[in-house]
């Protein structure tokens, strides 16, 4: 993963900072343990992908709904939003916000990053389809552009192989890896522990990348179909 992140994203990480999840839902409820005290607010897209915020209930935080716009969200919303000025986190999908399709400029990509920061904040980047872009060239990750620490990128193979699989990451800045490793060690492994090593087979031979590139084509096409 580390490496098809640094060839493909441009993502420079270790290995052991790519935790291995089962899918968005688990990879959120390990970011809630590790990265925020109980009862911290997070910012959430509105409207955005319900499960996240479902989740993050879930883990004892309060999510607080922020409206996105054609560029997904503005950070400049953060500091006069009245309930987001007390919020130390941010969750996003700047590659293609979840449901309005847009992507985040990288301009406010850098505007989050420096919001984190400040506040000693950390922003979830969530590339649930980061494989696929069909105009124009791909824009920055944010964990690509982040010094700090700040950012945790979280990747899921649902899209590009299948949703049952249950397999996807989430990359974790140094700061987080102590909390995480002990919240992992703390129950059984929720991500199958069967599946893994032949999707680290799969990945390792080339053929994940030449299967990305064939799917990538095909949903191409189809998305012209659908356009027109």
């Amino acid at each position: 993963i580390a490496r098809q992140l640094g060839e493909c994203r441009g993502i420079g990480c270790e290995p052991g900072q790519a935790a291995i999840t089962a899918g968005g839902a688990d990879a959120t409820a390990l970011i809630a343990a590790c990265g925020f005290p109980r009862g911290a607010r997070v910012v959430v897209e509105d409207p955005g992908y319900p499960a996240i915020a479902a989740e993050l209930l879930r883990c004892g935080l309060r999510p607080v709904p922020i409206r996105v716009d054609a560029g997904g969200l503005d950070p400049a919303r953060l500091a006069t939003h009245a309930v987001a000025r007390t919020a130390r986190g941010v969750f996003v999908a700047p590659a293609r916000q979840h449901p309005l399709g847009g992507a985040m400029p990288v301009g406010r990509r850098l505007a989050l990053l420096d919001w984190a920061q400040r506040v000693d904040g950390l922003v979830v980047e969530d590339e649930f389809d980061g494989e696929y872009r069909y105009a124009g060239a791909p824009l920055p990750a944010l964990t690509s552009l982040d010094r700090a620490g700040r950012v945790v990128h979280v990747g899921s193979f649902s899209k590009v192989l299948s949703a049952s699989l249950r397999l996807g990451y989430a990359v974790l800045p140094a700061a987080l890896l102590g909390a995480a490793h002990a919240h992992l060690r703390a129950g059984p492994p929720a991500a199958s522990v069967v599946a893994q090593p032949a999707l680290a087979a799969f990945v390792a031979s080339g053929d994940f990348a030449a299967h990305v590139r064939r799917t990538r084509r095909i949903y191409a096409r189809r998305r012209e179909a659908l356009l027109q």
